[in-house]
């Protein structure tokens, strides 16, 4: 029966003198041909302790030298305001693997790279030059600012349609006129008639005459007052109507010595 256990610590393989003359050779090809980082990489393999000392020798010594020539660059992303994005993602030379912006400096052979920053569907395409021992150079890419939202200005109040006088306005006019007609045409006529009774016959002339001569003052008084209440009811309506059509109704009833009349306006 097992009383206890005990975890066996983790061994990373060293590797062999093989590898390690493999990626001594392959750090020296790679450096010569601009490839710094995968040169760095073989430096770090043939480095190692477990690698024969002339070859770790002469990679330790040369790590730092390439570490050196290996230019960098640092991702910026601005708004249209200049304000800083984070939320932008960036792909170098057609890479699957996107990278955030976080301000750390990005190694990259020397050499011409294509960066594709994209946020949202938003992509801007950025192409540069690097050599060797350039450090910290900053790649920038500007995208629109967010569209500021327009206050939106509440519509005008519909403009209320100008339906013009009432109806009752136009008959009350009409009636008005038409009695002020009535009034000069059986006023003029009456005074006529009566200068004429004067002057051939008063005071002895016929009795028909006479009423003939009343009957016009009488006519004249009652289109008289139908004028003045028709006028002045289509003016008081023309000035404080409401819009709303009506209907009018106007009545005369003739008394002794003149005319009564009366109008009627409903809405």
């Amino acid at each position: 029966m097992l009383v206890g256990s005990t975890i066996a610590p983790v061994v990373v393989a060293a590797p062999k003198t093989e590898a390690c003359s493999t990626a001594f050779v392959d750090a020296q090809k790679a450096r010569k041909t601009g490839e710094l980082l995968r040169a760095r990489d073989a430096l770090v393999t043939c480095g190692q302790n477990s690698c024969p000392e002339v070859i770790r020798d002469k990679c330790v010594e040369w790590l730092p030298q390439v570490d050196g020539e290996i230019p960098t660059i640092i991702l910026v992303a601005k708004d249209g305001d200049g304000g800083d994005l984070r939320d932008v993602e960036v792909r170098v030379d057609g890479s699957s693997e996107a990278r955030k912006i976080d301000g750390q400096a990005l190694p990259l052979d020397p050499g011409e790279h294509e960066l594709e920053f994209v946020r949202g569907d938003e992509r801007r395409t950025v192409r540069v030059v690097l050599v060797a021992r350039q450090k910290d150079r900053v790649v920038e890419a500007k995208f629109d600012s967010p569209k500021a939202e327009v206050p939106t200005t509440p519509p005008p109040p519909p403009k209320t349609e100008n339906k013009g006088l009432p109806v009752s306005v136009y008959v009350l006019g009409g009636v008005g006129v038409v009695a002020l007609g009535g009034f000069a045409y059986f006023g003029l006529t009456a005074i006529r008639d009566k200068n004429d009774l004067d002057d051939s016959c008063a005071p002895t002339c016929p009795e028909d005459e006479k009423k003939d001569v009343d009957r016009k003052l009488l006519f004249a008084d009652i289109s008289l007052g139908i004028a003045v209440v028709s006028l002045g009811a289509a003016t008081w309506i023309a000035l404080s109507s409401s819009g709303r059509s009506g209907e009018v109704a106007v009545q005369t009833v003739p008394v002794r010595g003149g005319a009564r009349a009366a109008v009627r306006v409903s809405f």
